[in-house]
């Protein structure tokens, strides 16, 4: 048997955060992922954003996940040798006037004063549609998804630390409450960080997660130099490689990863109302993201089975959650700190 500290089943934006506190933490770890196209990590934009605009406040916990995220990511941008975190700000179109006023007023006081930027881009080249005006968040961007967990599978294959392959649940075997076998490995914990499959794991299937489905357009760009990443309804992010992505959809009553015309219309109708823009679509993407049923992720461990942890729910915000809740995590596992009551598992303790 090879004794490791944790296996990870998983390697999408949660799996990587942990997998990467753990090294950081000289842990030894095992990776099991079988590399999905379409996952919702691999899929994803990327986008960073502290502002829920729907409400027009702050997005949960903004203020602790964001500063950390962005220090997490930019020393995986040193050890991995690849750029993928990217500030570019965000002008947000507002929908109605009464947004309007909120922004106005929320814009000059803490904490929504601090992500705010006094220096708007230059948008007069542009044809963007803005009849109840708009504001510009400064500290906003995207994270390329798919090259960061690339590089960092690159990197866990260098180290000898990634299994390519499915997961086998009938091979997981615990022994007693402190370990766990799978295969020829041994550990005191495994983390499952296995997004939508969670539905197929026998000890944590029952929770209240709930598949969301997003659909995403990589559009060439016809000669649109945009200077930030446009929002209102939907959003246009000029890519660090030259693309535009238009996205993204939200569906509740779909769990497949096929992308669909209707996708297509929706997103094209949204952009026309802020940004009137011909554009040949090279790349049309779906991909399910994992959620919860009150919008929080699930961490912990199992009640019958503390050896066996659940990692999971970041939904369209696991870029810049996963990074603090991993460490969360970690001390939660090594120093016995109790986990946030907002996350943790214990909250669905009837559904077990």
């Amino acid at each position: 048997m090879i004794e490791v500290d944790a296996i990870i089943i998983g390697q999408g934006l949660a799996g990587s955060a942990v997998a990467a506190t753990w090294l950081r933490y000289h842990k030894k770890i095992i990776v099991i992922d079988n590399h999905r196209p379409d996952s919702a990590s691999g899929v994803a934009t990327g986008l960073w954003n502290p502002v829920a605009f729907r409400s027009t406040g702050m997005a949960w916990k903004a203020p602790v996940f964001f500063p950390f995220a962005q220090t997490f990511y930019q020393k995986l941008e040193i050890e991995l040798g690849e750029t993928f975190w990217h500030k570019t700000g965000i002008l947000r179109m507002f929908m109605s006037e009464k947004e309007a006023r909120k922004w106005e007023k929320r814009s000059t006081k803490e904490p929504f004063r601090k992500w705010m930027s006094e220096m708007r881009p230059d948008m007069t080249h542009l044809s963007v549609k803005a009849p109840n005006g708009s504001g510009f968040l400064g500290h906003a961007g995207y994270m390329e998804t798919s090259k960061y967990i690339d590089a960092f599978r690159k990197k866990l294959h260098e180290i000898g630390c990634l299994i390519h392959a499915d997961l086998d649940y009938e091979a997981i075997k615990t022994v007693g409450d402190q370990q766990v076998q799978y295969q020829n490995y041994t550990a005191p914990h495994v983390i499952f960080c296995e997004g939508p499959q969670v539905k197929h794991n026998p000890w944590f299937k029952n929770l209240p997660f709930r598949a969301k489905k997003g659909e995403i357009l990589t559009l060439e760009n016809p000669g649109v130099e945009l200077p930030c990443i446009l929002s209102k309804g939907a959003f246009l992010l000029p890519h660090a490689d030259g693309t535009l992505r238009l996205g993204a959809t939200y569906n509740w009553n779909e769990e497949d990863t096929q992308p669909t015309q209707w996708a297509v219309e929706q997103l094209f109708e949204k952009l026309a109302q802020f940004f009137p823009l011909e554009a040949k679509v090279v790349r049309h993407q779906a991909g399910l993201r994992p959620t919860t049923m009150d919008k929080k992720p699930i961490i912990g461990a199992h009640p019958d089975h503390p050896a066996l942890i659940v990692f999971n729910g970041m939904g369209s915000r696991g870029v810049t959650q996963s990074p603090w809740l991993a460490q969360h995590l970690f001390e939660y596992v090594y120093k016995h700190r109790d986990l946030d009551t907002e996350v943790a598992v214990d909250r669905y303790a009837d559904h077990f």
